[in-house]
């Protein structure tokens, strides 16, 4: 039976994530989800804490690098990844922990996006086709995947989820029986892989956003 799983999930192990290893995995149940992949910004911490958990869902460790061309994430990486390496480093270290390169809304510039110049120069694995936090959605929906046609890269889809309320508003279905690591990494690099998913409503961006002004205030006055 094909997977289906979120591929770009942040937790409270993000500067500006807002959601719990026990909500994420939670929520994903509750959306019909086998699976999610924990991506937190510049730390595997929060996907090696999921790991040692016992979930109904699959994990699938991995992280959104800060390089200095942008964000790039790896998926299935188990070993902490500096931040701001060159993007040519940082894709070098993914690989060679077996991971994917997987390019997070290479058109949004607006989210650090590498860019579909450097997406080309590094001929990423996967590309983020759908990213349900994307402003523009359906134009960048429309770039992202002639942009993963031209590079013959897989077709995937996350929801750039900071809030447990947007997990699952995007999803990969992956064409594999086995629920193993190794075996859903390797359907990816085939091609076994589809995107699908809605973007993020509005209510659930404002409620992101009032979050976030909420903990760079709490974290003012605890400074001061």
């Amino acid at each position: 039976m094909p997977l289906k799983i979120d591929l770009h999930v942040h937790t409270n192990y993000s500067y500006d994530g807002f959601t719990n290893i026990d909500e994420a995995t939670a929520r994903a149940k509750q959306r019909g989800l086998d699976g999610i992949a924990i991506t937190d910004h510049d730390t595997i911490e929060g996907a090696l804490n999921a790991l040692e958990r016992k979930t109904d869902i699959i994990i699938i460790p991995g992280v959104e690098i800060n390089t200095e061309k942008g964000h790039i994430i790896g998926l299935g990486v188990t070993e902490q990844i500096l931040p701001r390496l060159t993007l040519l480093e940082t894709v070098n270290e993914i690989r060679r922990q077996g991971g994917i390169v997987m390019v997070p809304h290479p058109y949004e510039f607006f989210y650090h996006g590498i860019g579909p110049g450097e997406t080309r120069s590094i001929k990423p694995e996967a590309i983020e086709v759908i990213n349900s936090s994307s402003l523009l959605f359906s134009f960048t929906k429309n770039l992202n995947q002639k942009l993963a046609e031209s590079l013959n890269a897989a077709k995937v889809a996350g929801s750039d989820s900071h809030i447990p309320e947007t997990i699952g508003n995007a999803y990969t279905t992956i064409h594999t029986d086995s629920m193993q690591l190794e075996a859903i990494i390797q359907t990816i690099k085939n091609g076994g892989a589809i995107p699908a998913g809605t973007k993020t409503a509005l209510g659930h961006r404002l409620r992101k956003i009032k979050l976030q002004i909420k903990r760079k205030v709490e974290f003012y006055y605890s400074s001061n």
